[in-house]
């Protein structure tokens, strides 16, 4: 499997949070779960930022 495809952590949820149509609410996942996904150092810190913000 790609190195950019394999998780870099896992995080147990006892449930995922859903909004009242069954969507995940992503405003209540922990913040660990909101970070830049893939390799540490794969995406500058400034980027991050900027695709955090256009995710909410």
């Amino acid at each position: 499997m790609p190195r950019n495809v394999v998780p870099a952590r896992f995080v147990m949820l006892d449930q995922m949070p859903l909004t009242t149509s069954g969507k995940i609410y992503r405003k209540r996942l922990p913040a660990v779960l909101l970070e830049a996904g893939g390799p540490a150092g794969s995406m500058p810190p400034w980027a991050v930022q900027v695709w955090g913000s256009l995710d909410t």
